[in-house]
């Protein structure tokens, strides 16, 4: 018996790579020596931006001006190339509307300036302590202890989602920013760390969607074992990096970790790299493809409002076999012919009854399918027509999210977060005290090789 999976990376990609670059204290001549040897390996990732210099400081109370320090889009020279990325398929999204605190006005302006210039932004990435960030400090979760001890630990007021206050834009956010990282990991791969991502969190209304990152040295992430795990798991990496720091400052020669990283990742040519809200986007179109098993029956259900292309079905590892399914219709249930002796396995794979019927209870409601020659009620509630699905939303999670983070993966996430922090007091020179590691004018911890 052949056994496979159903997995997300279109075809031919075995796997995804994306990097998250975060523009503090870059400059325009670091960035563009930077970007333009990612152009020409055709290594399209997402960049972030600030849109204004800062009126405010960083935080309240505030951080050190170091928190300030960077290039930002009223640069000229600096707004005309990042459109040209734009241009030539890399994701450019805010980083906060500055480095510093920033009001609603500020946020919507540059929100506005994006979207007219850049494109929809579909990711944004929080800076620092800044006061507009949402759901920030003790408020990233609910579980406890952790709730508590950031409590303990955290000294800063953010207030992005609190209606009323200087700095709420959290209606804004929901309407126009698709993607917010949040909790980070070591785990190269990232989807293995945070397998529900892009999710959704009831509990924090005005975010669509958030996701993790990888704090790890881009040269841990693209050895030959490292790539060659995210292969076999189909994984993504999605990696948290200040780019512009591996051009010098004086010369602006590449950090040969760099290079020999990016031609590793791209030299088999089956890892996708992707900016992130391309590989997210594909992650949440995956989220609403199901498989549905009777005997040696199977059916596709694409839940998805628009068709779906390129989905695979690869052999267990260590085998290398994909094979590529024919383009899924929107919201449609197409029969599998598959080689004899061949299963289809993992958690999306949902039995059917003898009469060919399935109740699937998922976050925001049950999918009712039918996957029979004649109308049939489902459950004893629902009258499904023959080869079709009918998915009665719930108000409980909203009208589109599917995924939704359990509270068992939460804990993981946060005890993965918890154990980075206490590496960087005990082995990477990190202070209690955030004046003390951004004050510097180098801030170690900060050094790629120190991650």
């Amino acid at each position: 018996m052949t056994t496979v999976r159903l997995i997300w990376p279109p075809a031919p990609f075995a796997a995804g790579f994306t990097i998250v670059d975060d523009t503090d204290a870059a400059t325009r001549e670091q960035v563009v020596a930077v970007y333009d040897f990612l152009t020409e390996r055709n290594f399209r990732i997402t960049k972030t931006v600030w849109a204004f210099a800062p009126e405010e400081k960083c935080g309240i109370p505030a951080l050190p001006d170091s928190t300030l320090r960077g290039v930002t889009l009223e640069d000229g020279e600096y707004a005309r190339y990042c459109r040209e990325l734009v241009a030539g398929g890399f994701e450019v999204c805010l980083h906060g509307a500055s480095a510093g605190n920033n009001d609603r006005s500020r946020q919507q302006a540059a929100l506005k300036l994006i979207r007219s210039e850049y494109g929809d932004p579909g990711a944004f990435i929080c800076h620092s302590k800044n006061a507009d960030n949402l759901y920030w400090e003790e408020k990233v979760t609910a579980l406890q202890p952790f709730r508590f001890l950031l409590g303990r630990y955290s000294k800063h007021q953010c207030s992005g989602e609190i209606p009323g206050t200087k700095y709420f834009w959290g209606d804004l956010c929901r309407e126009q920013v698709r993607y917010i990282r949040l909790l980070r990991t070591r785990n190269t791969n990232t989807l293995a760390a945070n397998p529900s991502m892009p999710y959704h969190d009831p509990a924090k209304p005005f975010v669509r969607y958030w996701f993790s990152a990888t704090k790890r040295s881009l040269r841990d992430c693209a050895t030959e074992e490292a790539l060659g795990r995210l292969r076999r798991e189909s994984g993504l990496t999605v990696l948290y990096q200040y780019l512009h720091r591996y051009a010098d400052p004086r010369t602006l020669a590449l950090n040969p970790d760099l290079v020999e990283a990016v031609d590793r990742i791209t030299e088999r040519g089956d890892i996708l790299v992707a900016p992130v809200s391309t590989v997210l986007a594909r992650l949440q179109s995956m989220q609403r493809v199901f498989v549905f098993r009777r005997d040696d029956e199977y059916w596709l259900a694409n839940l998805n409002d628009h068709d779906v292309s390129g989905i695979q079905l690869a052999g267990d590892p260590p085998a290398d076999e994909r094979w590529e399914l024919p383009v899924m219709k929107a919201q449609a249930l197409t029969g599998l012919e598959l080689p004899k002796r061949t299963r289809i396995a993992g958690k999306r794979v949902i039995p059917l009854k003898n009469n060919g019927t399935a109740a699937y209870r998922m976050p925001s409601g049950t999918l009712y399918v039918n996957c029979s020659g004649e109308s049939r009620r489902v459950a004893g509630r629902k009258s499904v027509a023959p080869y079709s699905f009918v998915l009665e939303m719930t108000d409980r999670a909203g009208d589109e999210h599917l995924s939704l983070l359990r509270r068992s993966e939460e804990a993981r996430l946060l005890l993965g977060q918890s154990a980075i922090i206490l590496r960087e007091f005990l082995f990477k020179g990190r202070s209690v005290h955030p004046d003390k590691y951004l004050g510097s004018e180098k801030i170690t911890l900060e050094d790629h090789a120190n991650w």
